[in-house]
């Protein structure tokens, strides 16, 4: 069953500075993390059903086009499991189903040689990505939740009217309706080191 994205138990709510009394806020600002890396599905996999992410309840589906050299690049990592492999010469072509044993991960995170997939048609990829628990979350994970859960408090407690403030070192804008997405608060409150540490986790674009 689908479950909301929580990158932090209680107990360890004081290592990551985070202040908040119950898992509401820290569950939002993981929610915002999760845009932030471009991963709707969030982070963590479903850990009795690996095929599945477990904010979402299904797996994630990427549609690469096979470059000459054979080798595939998935937009999220890092890869838990590869679910299923189909490929159409045509968008409305017959697809072809491929093993996902013929799937060998090559050179970077994320990176894969299909055998059996002629070049240059459309590959059909579905697959698990992130981690399995918790525990398994790299520390930049909490230490980002922690800056974006801090500065959800100084916007709540902002006049309606306030566009920007300060929290620390870092400088947050809110959005009312109609601006930003669907009026939601767009934040940009991560420290230049927690943004490149999570450089690798954010959802990348394939050179195909």
């Amino acid at each position: 069953m689908p479950q909301p994205a929580v990158y932090i138990y209680p107990d360890n709510y004081a290592l990551y500075g985070i202040t908040a009394t119950s898992p509401a806020p820290v569950i939002q600002a993981g929610v915002k993390l999760d845009a932030y890396l471009n991963r709707p599905e969030g982070l963590l996999v479903d850990p009795e059903d690996p095929t599945k992410m477990l904010k979402t309840g299904t797996h994630i589906v990427d549609y690469v086009r096979m470059p000459s050299r054979g080798v595939i690049q998935l937009t999220r990592t890092p890869v838990v499991q590869i679910v299923s492999v189909s490929w159409r010469a045509k968008p409305d072509g017959q697809a072809h189903v491929i093993d996902p044993s013929a799937c060998t991960e090559v050179d970077q995170p994320g990176q894969y040689a299909i055998t059996g997939v002629p070049a240059y048609v459309t590959v059909t990829v579905g697959y698990t990505a992130g981690f399995l628990t918790v525990d398994e979350l790299p520390t930049e994970i909490g230490i980002a939740v922690g800056q974006i859960q801090k500065s959800l408090e100084v916007l709540a407690d902002l006049p309606p009217g306030i566009k920007r403030a300060r929290a620390g070192d870092a400088e947050l804008e809110r959005f009312g309706p109609g601006g930003g997405a669907a009026g939601q608060e767009i934040l940009s409150v991560l420290d230049f080191d927690t943004r490149r540490s999570l450089g690798h986790l954010r959802r990348v674009v394939p050179n195909a």
